[in-house]
């Protein structure tokens, strides 16, 4: 992720098939996501009883919003490719057999245009994004919470149940 962050140029996520938990993660890092039309989009920490690291969900937060960052982690639903288009989770929709012509037109397109002006348009945006600082106390209270997460029985029934295929039994304990 701190590669794809870090990298000056555009980074392009070619997306042909499912992208749960930190695959979406990697593509939502992406500079520009490309989907074909069959797909699904998840966040499923809440269903396995874990906690998504707070970056993860801060890099959610800056592309899709409050709203839509707590449904996608609250829910754990999937999302199709239309709805992901709509919350602004991925930038384009295409047929499969369209992805790859597609995102090497745009890549041609973007490859045009002056590097200098590229690479600090996407280093502004990165640093925008990280501009808002966690308070010391906020970043232990984080801390916190996933060890109290980790260290409980609904985590471990998430592994098991995950581990076993079939749907957990929560307790909040």
């Amino acid at each position: 992720i701190h590669a794809i962050e870090s990298f000056p140029y555009p980074i392009i996520a070619m997306i042909n098939g499912h992208a749960f938990g930190a695959g979406l993660e990697i593509a939502a890092t992406c500079d520009i996501r490309i989907s074909v039309d069959n797909c699904l989009f998840g966040m499923p920490p809440a269903k396995l009883g874990v906690v998504y690291s707070y970056r993860g969900v801060r890099r959610f937060l800056n592309l899709i919003g409050p709203g839509f960052t707590k449904e996608l982690f609250l829910t754990g639903r999937p999302v199709k490719p239309e709805r992901a288009a709509a919350i602004g989770l991925v930038n384009f929709v295409v047929k499969p057999e369209e992805l790859e012509k597609f995102t090497y037109d745009l890549a041609g397109e973007i490859a045009g245009n002056a590097p200098l002006s590229m690479k600090a348009m996407k280093e502004m945006t990165n640093v925008w994004q990280r501009s808002l600082v966690m308070s010391p106390e906020d970043e232990a209270l984080l801390k916190k919470l996933t060890l109290d997460v980790q260290n409980s029985a609904d985590y471990k029934e998430g592994q098991k149940s995950f581990a076993e295929k079939r749907k957990p039994v929560f307790k909040g304990r």
